[in-house]
């Protein structure tokens, strides 16, 4: 049964592959729980980024539990599609100390954070690379949950302003 709202059926063949993945997964076997537990602002938030076009990646919980969308897929290179439903720490463990202090912020009651261009040495295809992304978290309220248990999202946009991802083998 579909458990998300209407908005993410209406995605095109080409770019649905996500809403697939995210309805066959057994949710249950991650931190954030069997989908029909979920929150109407989780839902909603899930259904808001897979029915978009753009690169977005929502953090959910306090383990940072990774949903995403078709578009969001070329950033992870190979550790998609086992990065659905896993925690930050284990699907980008090379840039857990970089990013995470920019996470957290937000989750303990600060401001949103915001890097133009920051460089990132991540492995996403066997090898570690260097990247540029502007990110860009947030919190997403949700009055159904607690404290800490709300959700985050990174616009990655691959470079600075009109340039392309720098990737190189170091």
């Amino acid at each position: 049964m579909d458990q998300i709202a209407p908005a993410a059926t209406r995605t095109t063949p080409e770019v649905n592959e996500l809403h697939g993945l995210v309805l066959g997964k057994d949710w249950s076997a991650t931190p954030i729980g069997a989908m029909d537990s979920w929150s109407p602002t989780l839902r909603t938030m899930v259904s808001f980024l897979l029915a978009n076009r753009f690169p977005i990646l929502l953090w959910w919980g306090p383990q940072y539990v990774s949903i995403y969308n078709d578009a969001y897929r070329p950033i992870l290179g190979t550790k998609h599609p086992g990065a659905l439903g896993q925690p930050f720490s284990e699907v980008w463990p090379e840039i857990d100390h970089i990013l995470r202090p920019l996470i957290d912020a937000p989750f303990s009651g600060g401001p949103a954070t915001w890097m133009e261009d920051i460089l990132l040495e991540v492995n996403r295809y066997g090898f570690t690379e260097e990247t540029h992304f502007t990110i860009a978290y947030s919190p997403v309220p949700d009055d159904a949950a607690p404290r800490k248990i709300d959700g985050q999202r990174e616009t990655g946009s691959a470079g600075a302003a009109n340039q392309d991802i720098d990737c190189n083998r170091l």
